[in-house]
């Protein structure tokens, strides 16, 4: 597997997702999105956000585009998406870091349940469902 990085104004899907999400410029600055093999960023990424990213990227071997308009329309999809990404995110912490794990545990389960994901799950459920 390959993958790239570039800079995040390039994300082909940017004003539709920020749109979608009401995404704020504020905001904005801190979100990572893969489109295909292509990680985009404002930010140098985490050992964390490389493994989560690399999911992603992984999810959407097959056919990115497809993957991409499932997500932005199925609630029920993103999310298992994001689980999928974020359990094993949240697995190289619990490797590397157990105070990290449990503080990271608490942020990704405060992102998943908001706006961020189109307040998909609540968030002790997302802390159930993050738990590796």
């Amino acid at each position: 597997m390959k993958a790239y990085t570039d800079d995040q104004e390039n994300f082909p899907l940017l004003e539709k997702v920020v749109k979608k999400f009401n995404i704020s410029d504020k905001k904005l600055k801190d979100i990572v999105f893969t489109y295909g093999n292509t990680i985009y960023t404002r930010q140098p990424l985490s050992y964390g956000l490389i493994t989560h990213e690399t999911t992603h990227i992984l999810q959407q071997q097959k056919n990115k585009d497809e993957w991409w308009g499932r997500y932005l329309i199925d609630n029920q999809f993103r999310l298992e998406q994001e689980i999928e990404a974020y359990q094993r995110q949240l697995q190289t912490y619990k490797n590397n870091d157990i105070g990290l794990y449990k503080i990271m545990l608490s942020k990704i389960a405060d992102d998943l349940s908001g706006g961020m994901y189109g307040d998909i799950i609540t968030r002790e459920k997302a802390i159930e469902a993050l738990e590796v």
